[in-house]
């Protein structure tokens, strides 16, 4: 058996930390052989109360900036960096967007990751699949909601399995994923697409599926947001969602998934920045008044209801503590006893290290915590319970196994798996799959043998229609002749002449929240126009399509003959058959749509959301326009 030898010693000795931030106690080097059979006993009772701590807290570095406020970026390790994270030797890590360019990059910077510190460390990212997708240069998949239209398992987990190996090649070993709220409020401003569905029972075997995918991979899987972000109208990264349910009606709807999710095996639990009055009753004084503690300080809902009802016995995670939920309201101090005296084991973004002064500010941090426990508004207890789980979890995952690899070797690795053609090639029959028709009058899809103006919305996503005409007139499916432009950016009487000699127009609508329905609004111009387009091309005798390409619920703006629901908007740089290397990442749904609208495949895909008529002020009501479920095919 390969063994990792790593001497144990206080982080400050190891780095030589200045006498501010040293512990109290510190331990000699105690040489420890760490494999299958490690001895976690032993190694909470050589680590030191610092150690501990760290071992709990999960920064991010998403730039690094000088005294003067340049950014030299986060694509790499720079001494500072390094020296950072052998200092302290933190239990984990998230990597953004900014973290993250080609694939060799990215497992190279990994690879150094994992070289500064000597219990392993969880690298973790968001890859959601669809609208929440980090690689740069992965497959991302179409989407939550997309493979919830698709109502098949097996692509979800056939999905989250593609990507939990891309994953794994680039040295990230825990995907905070998937999301398991059930969207069953249109208005939600920050789930939407990243919902699997309104029906928990869906929602829960999708997920199911998915955290096998990333298991089968070797891959963590991160359930979130506990209880429930589902029934939201505020977004958590600018404010404080409150939800006034029950604990008996999150038991018939949110906590459905969770609980299935919970029994097939799931390694963590992410909380939400949510407050739920009927459930947590304790407040917190702000100079705003009294806040009702949020899930991620509510001992009610992640001890009693998470570990105690639901039986959860894997790690608890804050979702990001430098939200404007968190960050808003409570003391940083404050927030910290409050999250670990909830149950909670994995502290997510208390603070960003990209600036010496983050980095310095890293070691107070840590200290703060730990003079809380000495003084016993921590208990000791309560760290030992979450520094076992943490340290338990990295063993039966195997992150204790030393990989031999070289540097150069990972990288080779990670460039071969990171978006292959394949992967892309099982994304794009996956997204098929998902494309939805909820009408089509008089079976006026698919076009064929006529002449088609096609509008995208803006710039971003020429290329996707573009390459899926040149894919289609390539494989001689392609009857029609077809004009390309886009529509944001031109008036009526422009869109009016482009109209002239078409037999159909064809139009890309996205709304990324409730408030673009609404032409009076600031973003409502936009539905206002694909409105005016279709009565425009109805008046001249002209057929109307519109392809809803992010949250679905615009579809009950339009008159429309026909519409196709695909879920995301994700457009192309480039064309991918023009790649000679890293290709950027790229959505399928709109080339996928396409396929679709001139009959290269059918329509197979069932909303997976309940689709509600709008009232005269154009916001959503009861009655539903298109219930879930409804999903035609063509013939039908």
């Amino acid at each position: 058996m390969k063994k990792l030898i790593i001497s144990l010693l206080s982080f400050c000795l190891l780095a030589g930390c200045s006498k501010e931030t040293q512990p109290k106690d510190t331990v000699d080097i105690i040489e420890k052989t760490i494999d299958d059979d490690v001895s976690i006993d032993t190694l909470i009772k050589e680590m030191t109360l610092q150690e501990k701590i760290a071992q709990m807290i999960m920064p991010s570095f998403r730039g690094f900036y000088d005294e003067e406020g340049n950014n030299s970026g986060a694509l790499e390790l720079n001494d500072a960096l390094k020296e950072a994270f052998e200092k302290y030797q933190f239990g984990g890590v998230i990597l953004f967007a900014e973290n993250i360019s080609t694939a060799g990059q990215t497992a190279g910077l990994c690879s150094d990751l994992a070289d500064t510190v000597k219990i392993p460390m969880f690298i973790a990212t968001d890859q959601e699949g669809g609208t929440v997708s980090r690689l740069a240069t992965g497959t991302q998949m179409p989407g939550n909601m997309a493979l919830g239209a698709t109502r098949d398992p097996q692509l979800a987990k056939q999905a989250a399995q593609i990507m939990g190996n891309e994953l794994k090649a680039l040295g990230i070993n825990t995907d905070f994923a998937p999301v398991l709220d059930v969207n069953v409020n249109p208005a939600n401003p920050v789930i939407g697409v990243r919902s699997f569905s309104s029906d928990p029972q869906l929602a829960s075997m999708m997920g199911v599926a998915f955290i096998d995918g990333l298991h089968e991979a070797g891959v963590l899987s991160s359930l979130k947001h506990f209880p429930g972000h589902g029934d939201t109208t505020v977004d958590s990264h600018i404010g404080l969602p409150v939800i006034d349910k029950s604990l008996e009606e999150l038991w018939q709807c949110e906590l459905i998934p969770f609980k299935a999710a919970i029994e097939q095996g799931a390694d963590m639990v992410m909380t939400a920045h949510i407050c739920y009055p009927q459930i947590e009753t304790e407040t917190y004084g702000t100079s705003e008044g009294e806040v009702t503690l949020p899930a991620t300080m509510s001992s009610e809902i992640l001890t009693d209801l998470l570990r105690g009802e639901l039986g959860f016995e894997g790690l608890i995670v804050t979702d990001a503590l430098n939200m404007y939920a968190i960050a808003q309201f409570f003391s940083e101090m404050d927030a910290a006893k409050m999250t670990i005296n909830a149950g909670a084991d994995i502290l997510l973004m208390p603070f960003d290290i990209g600036s010496l002064a983050r980095i310095a500010h890293a070691g107070e941090y840590i200290n703060g915590i730990a003079a809380m426990v000495e003084n016993g508004e921590i208990p000791m207890a309560r760290i030992d319970e979450s520094v076992r789980r943490i340290l338990e979890t990295k063993k039966k995952n195997n992150l204790f196994k030393a990989d031999d690899r070289t540097r150069d070797e990972k990288i080779a690795a990670a460039t071969n798996e990171v978006g292959s053609a394949q992967n892309h090639s099982v994304e794009m029959d996956i997204a098929k799959r998902s494309i939805t028709l909820l009408r089509n009058r008089d079976n006026v899809l698919p076009l064929r043998d006529q002449n088609v103006l096609l509008l995208a919305h803006d710039d971003t996503e020429i290329n996707s229609l573009q390459y899926a005409i040149s894919v289609m007139k390539e494989t001689g499916d392609l009857s029609c002749h077809v004009l390309i432009d886009t529509y944001e950016d031109k008036s009526l009487s422009e869109i009016s002449t482009l109209m002239y000699g078409c037999d159909t127009v064809a139009m890309i609508s996205e709304i990324f929240s409730a408030s673009y329905l609404n032409p009076e609004s600031e973003k409502g111009g936009d539905c206002a126009k694909v409105d005016s387009v279709v009565n425009m091309a109805h008046n001249v005798g002209k057929n109307a399509i519109v392809i809803s390409c992010y949250l679905p619920y615009d579809v009950a703006r339009y008159d429309a003959d026909a519409i196709l629901v695909a879920y995301s908007t994700k457009g192309m740089s480039q064309d991918p058959r023009d790649s000679t290397g890293d290709l950027p990442q790229y959505g399928p749904n709109i080339p996928a749509a396409m396929f679709t609208l001139f009959g290269n495949s059918s329509p197979q895909g069932k909303i997976p959301v309940d689709i509600p008529y709008l009232t005269p002020s154009y916001d959503y009501s009861d009655t539903i326009l298109f219930e879930i479920g409804t999903g035609m095919t063509y013939g039908e």
